[in-house]
């Protein structure tokens, strides 16, 4: 049996990496927002509000890589993402 494979190109993106999380961005990153949580955006508006995983009323970090590590990631936005697969849905 033969795996089906995405063929996408690989893009080397600019530095520094802060740059192109601006308004009207979409994707999917782990951003640091105003909160002081790290949350998963799913894109920028154009007042700078993220739309997160887990739908937090949230605007997005002025110095995302400040201090960065000294920050948590978002408990729903990581549960949403990773789910735990319980023994009993084998």
């Amino acid at each position: 049996m033969a795996l089906a494979t995405s063929k996408r190109r690989m893009q080397q993106v600019e530095l520094p990496f802060e740059a192109q999380f601006k308004p009207g961005w979409v994707g999917y990153r782990y951003l640091r927002c105003d909160d002081g949580q790290w949350h998963l955006v799913l894109s920028i508006s154009s007042n700078g509000a993220a739309d997160t995983q887990c739908c937090a009323n949230v605007v997005l970090d002025e110095h995302p890589t400040e201090d960065a590590s000294q920050y948590p990631m978002c408990e729903d936005c990581t549960a949403l993402q990773f789910p735990v697969k319980s023994k009993e849905g084998r």
